[in-house]
């Protein structure tokens, strides 16, 4: 079962489904997040209510930065046969973004 979350390389094609995954997870929360208003409207809402609800989201976007940097890009680096090292230039804010992409699109594989 580890294995099929934190699996120990990825090729492009495994490495592009599970990258769409994680979008479309957070893109949800962020459906969420902007419908709120619209199903509240002007409605008192309970200030826990807001910050356990606010908390639940941060969570979810930290877990999915994790899962994207442990459980995605390191094996997909290693079956590229290109240095974990890499991967601190994911946390750099726009060239993250370029360094995901082109992590993905690396033709080498592992023979």
């Amino acid at each position: 079962m580890a294995n099929a979350v934190f699996p120990a390389t990825l090729t492009r094609g495994q490495y592009l489904i599970r990258c769409l995954f994680v979008f479309v997870v957070v893109l949800a929360v962020l459906v969420v997040i902007l419908a709120e208003p619209i199903l509240f409207g002007d409605a008192p809402v309970d200030t826990n209510l807001v910050y356990i609800f606010a908390k639940l989201i941060e969570t979810v976007f930290v877990l999915a930065f994790l899962y994207n940097i442990v459980g995605l890009s390191l094996p997909r680096l290693k079956n590229a046969q290109i240095s974990p090292l890499m991967l601190v230039l994911v946390i750099v804010p726009v060239l993250g973004v370029l360094v995901l992409f082109a992590i993905c699109a690396i033709a080498r594989e592992k023979a």
